[in-house]
């Protein structure tokens, strides 16, 4: 029986042609008993479904094909006691349920006048139908307008057409046209284990995650790993970096660099120090951390890079060094790795407003050929209080220790604006651990090197922005010591793409949050097991528990693999509720 009104769980007694049934339906105190018959129709029929009780009575024939949830009523009869209510309906092939119910919710109690007796009776009748031929062989005798075909597999064709059946003599008209389709092959997500279950008790505590996402189809998956805390849609994604262009956003920022054009180097004018703003993000934000404290922000960043949004290969975004300005410059060296004397780096400045607690930084970088699996190996950062070359001292961190959380492809190209779809230059981004670092209000500098496992490089990643030669007053460090970052062709000054997170004021006492999910070997393209690591940390001053978080495995051949916490008394419990495998029925649709 369908829940409708208090039956639980959804069972049916059998009922047949010719069937007579004597029961009972009380009402009482606002809740009444109904009775639910099944009919299996093999043959069109016109049926009848008669009743008369000792009680008001609703008689019901209900089209069940679609379940419980897409019952449809097709035909209602009712009568008073004693009096005979009548439900009739022609109906084809499939499931159908009677239903006898009391019109009222009270004054028939168990046992007092509560008696019905109901009669099913029905005619054959002939309707037109249409025969369902699958590759030139009959499949099925249909009577609606659509039909799914699950016998089918993926990675073949098949052909349908149609006749339809229009008289009892079996008159039949000519098949109609093909239809073909091609069964795409479809992957699998299953993810490993079933339940995670971690405490943050000393704070900043760190704990690693991991699960096991497995593709058990027959073809690729490009999956996303999604974490969201608190359901306040600001989430952590694997696949989707902080990359958002808002184009008015990008013209004002030309406009304000307008006045500037006459300047030959900004680079040695401190003076003019001109940054760009922040650009507006809109509700739904993915970032590559995200946490429980929604003050936690993108607090500083230092200027776009995107030119051309999906305008490069594949539809990725493109980078231009825009040659048609006289620019030549991809990218500067930023080697750590070179030997000693032989080093590259840069910096550039930011500015503090009121307290930063500073967490990361994502710098951009690229090495020449490398593939959109990142190459870089490491990234060492220190800030400091003035200009490295005007007498700034370090206030944190060094060059010897290795800060790189996580890195991967920005779904972005550096190219020339002569060939916007080259794909030998793919920037990735690179992010810094910089949690510990708090900033009083100021001027800073940060200085980046950047190492990576590719011959090439690494290459920093400009400041660009369409119209502009000049975007910054950055420097790269050499063995000669610190000089102007200058684009080669024009000799303006450069500013370097990094953005800063962390959060503004004090401290917060409840912080918890996702630090980095780190992608699989193979990448988002999913073919067969991988692990997905999620760092979580407590960024605030306080130990933690019961704060819920949400991980969504979603992917192409796959439904949503929704995994959520439950809420336990003295422990951050991340509760995967036991493994969910979702598979996409794979079904032609034919439409008549």
């Amino acid at each position: 029986m369908c829940i409708r009104d208090s039956s639980d769980p959804e069972v049916f007694e059998s009922i047949a042609i010719g069937d007579v049934i004597c029961g009972t339906a009380w009402a009482v105190e606002g809740t009444r008993d109904t009775d639910w018959y099944e009919l299996i129709v093999t043959e069109p029929k016109t049926v009848t479904w008669t009743v008369t009780a000792e009680f008001p009575v609703y008689a019901f024939i209900i089209d069940g094909n679609n379940g419980c949830d897409g019952l449809e009523i097709i035909s209602v009869g009712q009568a008073d006691p004693c009096d005979t209510a009548v439900a009739a309906a022609v109906v084809t092939p499939g499931i159908y349920w009677l239903w006898v119910a009391n019109q009222e919710f009270e004054d028939y109690p168990c046992g007092e006048s509560d008696n019905y007796v109901a009669e099913l009776t029905a005619e054959d009748i002939f309707l037109p139908y249409f025969k369902l031929y699958r590759n030139d062989v009959v499949i099925g005798e249909i009577y609606d307008l659509y039909h799914f075909d699950d016998a089918i597999a993926p990675g073949n064709e098949y052909c349908y057409s149609v006749s339809e059946v229009v008289s009892e003599e079996g008159l039949e008209t000519a098949k109609s046209n093909e239809i073909c389709v091609n069964i795409p092959v479809y992957g699998a997500l299953a993810v490993t284990p079933g339940s995670l279950y971690e405490t943050h008790s000393s704070p900043p505590q760190i704990t690693t995650k991991i699960l096991t996402v497995s593709n058990n189809g027959n073809g690729p998956i490009e999956f996303d790993a999604v974490v969201d805390f608190l359901g306040k849609d600001n989430r952590a994604s694997l696949a989707r970096p902080v990359i958002e262009i808002d184009p008015e956003w990008v013209a004002e920022q030309y406009a304000q660099r307008t006045t500037l054009e006459g300047d030959p180097n900004l680079a040695s004018d401190n003076t003019h120090n001109v940054k760009a703003t922040a650009q507006p993000v809109g509700s739904v934000h993915y970032t590559s951390y995200i946490t429980s404290d929604p003050s936690r922000s993108e607090l500083y960043n230092n200027g776009p890079f995107i030119t051309h949004p999906g305008g490069g290969a594949g539809g990725k975004d493109a980078s231009a060094v825009q040659t048609d300005l006289g620019m030549s410059a991809y990218g500067p060296n930023v080697n750590h790795n070179m030997s000693p004397g032989n080093y590259y780096y840069l910096a550039d400045d930011f500015e503090v407003v009121g307290t930063w607690n500073l967490e990361s930084i994502k710098f951009y970088g690229y090495q020449t050929g490398s593939g959109t699996t990142s190459t870089f190996t490491g990234i060492y950062v220190q800030i400091w209080d003035g200009a490295p070359n005007a007498g700034g001292a370090v206030v944190w961190g060094d060059l010897t220790t290795n800060r790189m959380l996580s890195t991967q492809f920005s779904d972005v190209y550096r190219v020339l604006d002569t060939d916007l779809t080259a794909t030998n230059r793919p920037i990735m981004e690179i992010k810094a651990d910089i949690s510990g670092c708090t900033l009083n209000a100021g001027t800073y500098w940060v200085q980046w090197g950047l190492t990576g496992s590719a011959s090439s490089g690494p290459w920093g990643v400009p400041v660009t922005i369409l119209g502009q030669t000049t975007t910054g007053n950055g420097l790269q460090a050499t063995s000669a010591g610190w000089q102007n970052w200058q684009d080669g062709g024009t000799s303006t000054g450069q500013g370097g793409a990094f953005i800063i997170k962390g959060t503004a004021g004090a401290q917060p006492a409840k912080d918890v949050g996702v630090q980095v999910i780190s992608a699989p070997n193979t990448g988002v393209n999913l073919t067969g097991a991988e692990e997905v690591k999620f760092i979580i940390k407590n960024y605030g001053t306080a130990a933690q528990s019961n704060i819920p978080w949400t991980v969504t495995m979603s992917g192409q051949g796959s439904a949503c693999l929704l995994y959520t916490s439950d809420a336990a008394d003295d422990l951050l419990c991340v509760d995967l509720g036991g493994r969910r495998i979702i598979k996409k029925k794979k079904k032609a649709s034919v439409t008549v």
